[in-house]
């Protein structure tokens, strides 16, 4: 059996003041996006810089901003995911560092273009689960968000 849920069902109280937080406007995020605040949300769209969809979300009205800045207006919810992203990625490196111990990790991707917002914790999550006192720099690739594309060519040509 299917349950069926309508306006009267859901309690939008718990989204005054709240400001929600629509990682991508594609498909789903446009949905998701445009449901919330024809409910009478706050929604702020997180996108990449130069992304497609940028026109679209703010013809429709809505707040568009990088990705790190709309986690940044987001509420603690928005927050709980970023530090888990954190959490998870430190992780990784951490593990990377106490196995292969690099002079440097340089993160590249749309990660890089957050700056500060998450190189800083990241950096401190890793210093609480690695081996060693003293560790891998870990700094922002000077391709930035281009780096992946690079080391996709660089393999594809080798």
């Amino acid at each position: 059996m299917v349950n069926k849920y309508y306006d009267k069902d859901c309690n939008f109280d718990i989204l005054t003041g709240k400001t929600i937080t629509i990682i991508g406007f594609g498909s789903q995020g446009h949905a998701h996006a445009m449901n919330l605040n024809e409910s009478g949300a706050k929604v702020v769209v997180g996108l990449r810089p130069g992304s497609s969809h940028e026109e679209k979300a703010k013809n429709a009205g809505l707040e568009v901003m990088d990705i790190a800045d709309a986690a940044k207006a987001g509420d603690e919810f928005a927050n709980a995911i970023v530090n888990a992203f954190i959490d998870d990625l430190g992780s990784y490196l951490a593990s990377l560092i106490n196995l292969l111990d690099p002079e440097k990790i340089a993160i590249g991707g749309g990660v890089s273009g957050a700056g500060d917002f998450i190189m800083n914790p990241l950096r401190e999550n890793i210093k609480q689960k690695t081996f060693f006192d003293d560790i891998a720099e870990i700094v922002v690739a000077t391709a930035g968000n281009d780096a992946g594309i690079y080391g996709a060519a660089f393999v594809a040509e080798n």
